[in-house]
């Protein structure tokens, strides 16, 4: 699951320092969700459309008109301008001791308006000077994103579902997706528990995700740990406060208290430092028995707050250098033994760590440009 979590991350960075006009998604149902496996304990959904028109986006936009292949990317169809929704589903490893392994799991991109998946395609070997190598999936041709795969780290495939959706994920997944798509079958949406937790896949958040975690995965934590049944987080960006709301059902009361005591110190501690920009209302956890509901409201002047001290802390950690400094080390006395030969000093090299100051660190002012 390490690649859905870095992309919810940097989709909560983008919204957080993006700026908006009062955008609020409407809601809708997620219908591509029929097309991801029911294997899959993980899901969520990325407004890209209502995130496209943040203010600070539409600047992003009209500058990576100045781009090279902007114009051959814009008319492939996977220009952000004409991008819709993504929706994601993840399977959550069997046990603690494959957490390292890259879960399964899968993204599905959709349009507006059509995509030609093999004109990106050949776009992208072409900027790069690669050729991607291609395996047929069902009916359809996939393309490997990733040919220097381990085992630990299986190849990304892509493959072009209908003129205005795309698959992108691990093997397994894509073909159950493809499988899905071509004949039907046992999806997320068959899932009662999850989707329950997910209000069905309606949302009117720009970034949600929900998870149903099973009552195997949880005998295999640490006993010190935290078992989660259930969860839900949402984040929005409007009129510059991003909003995040979670609600987490643990097995017990116990397993509530356990996540619910360090997270009231975190908060308190946030409020403390935060130089007046986030106020003790503004970061709420509570907890129900075992239900916990979680309210984090951080504006403008918080958020680039908490970026500065960030990038202070980076500033502050010293880089540790060798530098060699000979030393003269005599040997061993040993005049008094008979016969004894001659002894010459020995230099030996010692080595010695030298603090060298580091270079200013500035805090990003925008977010990373993507097309």
């Amino acid at each position: 699951m390490k690649s859905f979590s870095k992309l919810i991350l940097i989709t909560l960075c983008t919204l957080a320092i993006a700026g908006c006009d009062n955008n609020k998604a409407t809601a809708k149902s997620y219908s591509k969700f029929s097309y991801i496996s029911d294997k899959c304990q993980v899901i969520g959904a990325i407004d890209i459309k209502e995130i496209a028109k943040m203010e600070n986006v539409q600047k992003m936009l009209q500058e990576d008109q100045t781009i090279p292949y902007y114009k051959e990317i814009k008319a492939s169809g996977l220009g952000l301008d004409n991008l819709n929704c993504l929706y994601f589903g993840a399977e959550i490893p069997a046990s603690v001791d494959q957490a390292s392994i890259q879960s399964e799991g899968v993204f599905l991109l959709e349009a507006k308006s059509e995509i030609n998946l093999p004109e990106f395609i050949s776009l992208a070997e072409k900027n790069n000077n690669i050729k991607f190598k291609t395996e047929t999936i069902g009916a359809k041709q996939a393309y490997i994103l990733s040919n220097d795969s381990t085992a630990d780290t299986p190849p990304t495939y892509i493959i072009q579902l209908n003129d205005k959706l795309i698959a992108i994920g691990t093997k397994a997944e894509i073909t159950n997706t493809v499988t899905l798509f071509e004949k039907g079958g046992k999806s997320v949406l068959d899932n009662a528990g999850l989707m329950k937790t997910a209000d069905n896949g309606q949302s009117k958040d720009m970034v949600w995700f929900a998870a149903s975690v099973p009552p195997e995965v949880n005998k295999e934590n640490d006993p010190n740990s935290p078992d989660i049944n259930d969860l839900f987080i949402s984040a929005n960006y409007i009129n510059e406060i991003l909003t995040i709301n979670g609600k987490i059902v643990c097995a017990t009361d116990q397993d509530a208290q356990k996540i619910l005591m360090p997270a009231q110190i975190l908060t308190s501690m946030a409020v403390m430092t935060s130089n007046n920009t986030i106020k003790p209302e503004d970061l709420s956890i509570k907890a129900d028995k075992n239900n916990l509901d979680i309210s984090i409201k951080l504006s403008k002047e918080a958020l680039k707050n908490m970026m500065e001290k960030s990038a202070s802390q980076i500033q502050q950690q010293p880089v540790v250098t060798e530098e060699v400094i000979t030393e003269e080390i005599l040997a061993p006395d040993t005049s008094l033994a008979t016969n004894a030969p001659v002894v010459k000093p020995v230099v030996k090299p010692v080595v010695k760590p030298v603090v060298k100051p580091v270079a200013p660190v500035t805090a990003p002012k925008a977010p990373v440009k993507t097309n």
